[in-house]
This record gives C-alpha cells, structure tokens and sequence, in this order.
C-alpha cells in the first residue's frame, strides 16, 4: 500500500501522469472517495496523459465514456447514478469491456466491487481540507512508483546528499566541514545531478533526516527539501535520524543505542534491539537526556552497542563506567550514511507535501529568552 498526501489539483494531475506510465492493457483501476474529493479529476488526468487528445467529459450521466488512444481502448464508468441498482451496468456493456484488452476506470467501485477482478489497482482518495487529498494506492506495481529519489541528511555535523534509483545509488556527496550547511548544501546538491548527468526535475519524492539533530542544521535541510517538492510538485518524507542510524549497524545482534549530542550535558537518543532475522525493534522512543542518567538506565544484562557523532563528546564518559556490555562501535557507524537513508526511506510508504523537524526539546536560544522574559510566549511555540 502507498500513501500521498495531495497538496493540490496539480498534484493530483502529476500523481495522474505517473500513475498512466505503469497502465496496460486488461488494467482495471478501481476508483472510491467521497463527493468531490478527486476521482474525476484523477481520471481524466490519467486518461490525458495516455495520450488522449480531445475533451474527457465526467461519466456522470452517461454512466460509461469510452475513447481510443492509438488502438488501445479504455472506458471510463460512474456507477454512482446506479446507487438503486449498480449492477445495472454490467447490461451497458461493462462485462465485455472487463473482458478485452481494455483499460477500465471505474468510480464508485465498491458497489460492484465483488464483480470486478481481484487483481484490480485500487484507489481511494479521502478529503483532508478544501485542497489536500490523502490518496492511497495498492497495486502489483506501486514500489515502482518512485524510480529516483533525492536523500538529505543535515542533522548533524555532516552533510550528505545522495541520489537513488529502486535503492542503487547513482550517486553521494559527503561533507564533513562541521556546521556549515547553509552555505554548502545547494552546491552539493547541483554538484550531484552534475555528477550523476541526471536533472532535478526528474525526480519523483524527496527525503530528509527529519531530526533530533542539529537545530539549525535541521532547519536548512528540511526547508530545502520542502521548498523542491512544493515547487515541483514532488512528495516527501521525513526519516529520524535515531531509525537511521540504528538501522545502519548491519551484522550486531542486541541492543543498539544511537547517541547525538544534544548539548548541555544531554543527548538525544532511543533504545534499539536488533533480532536475529535483522529486524529493528524500538524499546524507547526518541529522547532529550542527560548521559549519565541514560548510562546508569542501561541494563546490564544485555550487550548494548553506541553509535552517533555524540560519542565524539562522551565516548569517554561511556569507558569510564567500565560496563561489560557496553561496546563502542567503530567511527564508520557513528555518522548518517546516505546509503543507510536510502534503505530506510525506501521502506516508507506514508508521503507528505511538507516535512517538519523532530524537535525533542526547545533549542539554547529559545531557552536563554525564556530565561530573560519569564511568564512571556513565543508566536507559534
């Protein structure tokens, strides 16, 4: 199952143009959503993009459209109307079109969808507001949906950037100058689709570490790929930094314990137990703590493997409690690997329009005013 979030008529029209690509002949796409929520929209859309050049009118009162495009037959139906007596449509000839190397979009498919293939793409698309749609997609072909995808990982002192296609990379740009994002990261990414002689408008969903991590490095990756996908027209997601470098120490078996220096004596961390067959479990979510109390929290029972930039400040801290169980892993493990990204991402199935930060806890500026002007309130926190 894949799920997008449709920020507007654009989007539905784009998600139409890619979705006709994968379409062939014997297709039937089973089509639900409120009144007015898009199936018409995404319909005609797809229909346009197979290359049909006139007018595609709603099949509202018809009941059925059909058109040709270059020998290949496609009907439109709306069983709506028939709400009293949907069956009525199979009697306009909905049978012999199910039945031929047809393309067949029907909407309002859950009254009739006992009779129609089970092997049907399914779409549902839900009303969030005035303009966004939640679509949801099942098909035998929906993995397939996003050929290249663009990663973003700015959340700690590192930068990287990598472009992928069905999880091969094509290619990766590492910087690691410290927190100097803002001032590197556009360039790394036009440095990449140079290097990959690929184009940004190519590609079709945009990921970022979405935190906890570096609060103003956070804030650069996050708004950039923000501002990509909306003026593109692309989906995106948001993958924590804490999954992604749990998820990145292949081959240790037991608990796993990311640590990113979250200042003040604190990291941000989780609890993580990796399973023979390679599965991730979360045992403790995301967390702002001090690392003393995280250490003495720790069982002792249980081999627990740290990895992240924050050992770079506690690493120390973490051999002086000359705890059996605690192993540090190498220093290839302890920074986001764009790879480790991709992998992850490439599991999600949940796409937005917009990303926002994993913010554990306020940042030192947002401390230090409250500090000074207690009892007063920052606009939008």
């Amino acid at each position: 199952m894949l799920k997008i979030i449709l920020n507007n008529i654009n989007q539905m029209q784009t998600f139409g143009n890619l979705l006709a690509k994968y379409l062939k002949p014997s297709d039937v796409i089973k089509m639900d959503g409120d009144l007015g929520a898009g199936k018409t929209s995404l319909s005609q859309s797809i229909i346009k993009s197979l290359g049909y050049q006139g007018d595609v009118v709603s099949p509202t009162f018809t009941i059925i459209e059909a058109y040709e495009i270059d020998g290949l037959k496609l009907y439109h139906v709306d069983v709506y109307r028939l709400e009293n007596n949907p069956m009525e449509v199979f009697s306009l000839g909905l049978d012999e079109y199910l039945n031929n190397d047809s393309i067949v979009i029907v909407e309002w498919a859950k009254m009739i969808e006992k009779d129609l293939p089970k092997d049907s793409i399914k779409i549902e698309i839900n009303r969030i507001d005035e303009d966004r749609r939640e679509l949801i997609l099942e098909s035998n072909f929906e993995n397939e949906l996003i050929g290249e995808w663009i990663n973003v990982d700015t959340a700690s002192k590192s930068l990287s950037v990598a472009l992928a296609k069905e999880k091969e990379v094509l290619g990766e740009i590492f910087i690691d100058n410290g927190l100097t994002h803002s001032e590197t990261l556009l360039s790394a990414i036009e440095n990449l689709f140079s290097l990959t002689t690929r184009d940004i408008e190519e590609v079709d969903l945009f990921a970022v570490s979405s935190g906890p991590g570096s609060f103003t490095g956070l804030r650069i990756g996050i708004s950039t790929v923000n501002a990509f996908a909306y003026s593109l027209n692309k989906p995106c997601i948001g993958v924590s930094s804490l999954d992604i470098l749990a998820n990145q120490c292949q081959g240790f078996e037991g608990m796993i314990c990311p640590v990113l220096n979250a200042r003040r004596g604190e990291v941000y961390t989780g609890i993580y137990e990796k399973r023979i067959n390679g599965s991730i479990d979360v045992l403790s979510p995301c967390q702002a703590i001090p690392i003393d109390n995280l250490l003495d929290a720790l069982p002792n029972d249980k081999v627990v493997f740290f990895t992240g930039d924050g050992l770079i400040d506690y690493k120390e801290i973490i051999i002086a409690k000359k705890k059996p169980n605690f192993r540090i892993l190498p220093e290839y493990y302890w920074k986001i690997s764009s790879r480790s990204l991709i992998e992850l991402s490439s599991t999600i199935k949940d796409f937005s329009n917009q990303i926002f930060p994993i913010y554990v806890r306020d940042s030192e500026a947002v401390v230090r005013w409250r500090d000074q002007n207690p009892g007063e309130t920052i606009a939008g926190l």
